[in-house]
């Protein structure tokens, strides 16, 4: 799918397998993982988003034992995502890369020549490798198997070099030479996954990453081909060390992790916050990009306790940034009121900030209605303290690094790289429309209604408009909205289950979701009877749920859209 939009975001947890240079790995099992869809769908980096940290039951694998044909394998490294393997030749030995073979005496010790292969035309020098694997089955039972690069040793496109666009310049990273930077796109340019690059300072084109087509060796299609390990036949990227089932991450020189594109891990890579390496903020200053990478991994699955929990959705759309224009300075700048210095862009408002241990500040949970964050159940209770010092009610961590049981920060903490959060779901949809609540930030209507009536008795009348728990944005809502905002004032020129003039892509969730896929909605062509269609069946947190019907002589329950309908 096509799109032109900003750092919107897929956030999941990757479907991964780790890979052992000599044994098998004793990491944690991860749990399984919703469907989510295709990485390549929006703009600028972020992607939509997943539910849950690992997929598929992989354990781990022994990279001792693996082979290419008939040949044994060893010595296995990743550099980057470079997978590279030793392989004997005769009396000598080949190191493989991704893109390249290079001969070496006997003893390993003398380079006699390397030769590059066009991977377009020829198969990688990776392609056929295979390795054994160990798996858990639903029971939690270990099972055995194998994995392998490619469906035979001669499938072409085994391995590719990565075409996505990272969402910064990644300036003088320290891990490979880049064949290709855009500057800030305009709508024609874009890369060939369709992304646009929306960083006033540029993007980077990832073509350091290597990303792999991993398949299940032991099991076959109707075809007789192996299967793919990723949902929906997604890639994979190889990154050393290994992430746990709560999605702590451990370096190690042994293993490594196939992260398949689908999920958080390689996501988080490739918009440019890599797990390894180092690069230039926009201030000057070269800063490691590990923790960026830890704090992307652990905002984008919304995973406040930094336990595995994770509280967002599938296909919820994010904005993933690490300062904020005019006046700050880093990697990935901020969208609303900074990259778009002429929308408001109210379909985002800040939710969260993440650093490496999890959740530093909460205004609000990506999703209240699932879960709190001081649930017992679900949430880590004694983390966070809620502060009513704040013009917005916002949970603190109360935790030393690392730490959840005493109430105390040290000044360490403060200095920990740290991304930030603005999600879609707190606007769901204009004020014209009944549906779950509206953040009081999504526009100054919002904000009008919630402190339109105060009575020394009851406190603000309408604060439940706006409050999480407090029943939604009701039919008072609505008519308070009416009476006391402006039209300019408003998300929207109308509301998105009724046909009108075209709407602004940014004006709520619901139409940043509609025109990601169907652009003319957001146009002069106007907001059409099929943009209504697509707002009812794409759109979540409206008047979606089941009403009664009357079939065949009993109350049936029909499922009904965004629009009720």
């Amino acid at each position: 799918m096509n799109s032109r939009n900003m750092k919107l975001g897929l956030c999941g947890w990757s479907v991964v397998l780790v890979v052992s240079t000599s044994c098998v790995s004793t990491d944690e099992v991860e749990p399984e993982t919703s469907s989510v869809e295709s990485a390549s769908t929006v703009g600028q980096g972020t992607r939509y988003q997943g539910t849950r940290y690992q997929g598929t039951r992989y354990q781990g694998t022994r990279y001792q034992g693996a082979t290419l044909g008939a040949v044994s394998a060893s010595n296995a490294t990743v550099d980057g995502t470079a997978l590279v393997v030793w392989t004997p030749k005769g009396k000598n030995w080949q190191q493989r890369f991704p893109n390249k073979i290079c001969t070496w005496n006997s003893t390993r010790t003398k380079l006699n020549s390397c030769s590059t292969i066009n991977l377009a035309t020829a198969p990688s020098p990776l392609a056929g490798l295979t390795f054994p694997a160990s798996f858990l089955d639903e029971a939690g039972n270990a099972m055995t198997g194998s994995v392998k690069i490619g469906a035979t040793s001669t499938t072409i496109g085994a391995v590719k070099a990565d075409t996505s666009l990272a969402m910064h310049k990644l300036d003088g990273a320290s891990t490979a030479t880049f064949v290709a930077y855009q500057a800030k796109s305009p709508p024609s340019t874009e890369s060939p996954l369709g992304e646009i690059c929306d960083n006033p300072n540029g993007c980077r084109v990832n073509s350091d990453l290597w990303t792999y087509d991993v398949r299940l060796a032991d099991v076959f299609d109707a075809n007789g081909a192996p299967l793919t390990f990723c949902e929906n036949g997604e890639a994979s990227l190889a990154l050393a060390g290994t992430w746990s089932a709560t999605g702590g991450y451990t370096a190690d020189s042994t293993s490594f992790t196939f992260s398949c594109t689908t999920g958080t891990i390689a996501k988080c890579a490739r918009w440019g916050y890599r797990p390894f390496g180092s690069a230039r903020k926009s201030d000057g200053v070269t800063t490691a990009l590990a923790d960026y990478h830890q704090a992307c991994i652990r905002g984008a699955t919304a995973d406040y306790c930094a336990n595995g929990n994770s509280f967002t959705r599938d296909g919820t759309l994010v904005d993933v940034y690490d300062y904020k224009l005019p006046n700050g300075s880093g990697f990935v700048p901020r969208t609303r009121n900074s990259v778009l210095l002429d929308f408001d862009a109210t379909a985002f408002v800040w939710e969260s900030t993440f650093d490496k241990y999890g959740a530093k500040f909460i205004d609000h949970a990506r999703y209240e209605e699932a879960a709190t964050i001081n649930n017992t159940t679900t949430g880590c209770p004694g983390r966070f303290y809620l502060s009513t010092d704040d013009a917005l009610a916002t949970y603190n961590r109360c935790t030393s690094v690392g730490q959840n049981s005493a109430c105390t920060s040290s000044a360490a903490e403060w200095s920990i790289p740290a991304v930030s959060i603005d999600s879609t779901p707190a606007c769901a949809h204009s004020e014209q429309m009944v549906g779950k609540w509206l953040h009081e930030s999504c526009s100054s209507c919002t904000n009008a209604v919630k402190y339109s009536e105060w009575t020394w008795t009851a406190g603000y009348t309408y604060a439940h408009c706006t409050d999480p728990q407090g029943g939604g944005w009701d039919s008072s809502c609505v008519a308070k909205a009416q009476q006391v905002c402006s039209p300019a004032s408003q998300t929207a020129s109308h509301n998105e289950c009724t046909v009108g003039a075209g709407l602004d892509k940014f004006d709520t969730g619901c139409t940043l979701q509609v025109c990601l896929e169907n652009e003319s909605c957001c146009t002069a062509n106007g907001w059409t009877s099929d943009c209504v269609a697509a707002a009812n069946t794409k759109c979540t947190g409206g008047q979606e749920g089941f009403v009664l019907v009357w079939i065949l002589n009993r109350w049936q329950a029909r499922p009904v859209g965004f629009c009720g309908t």
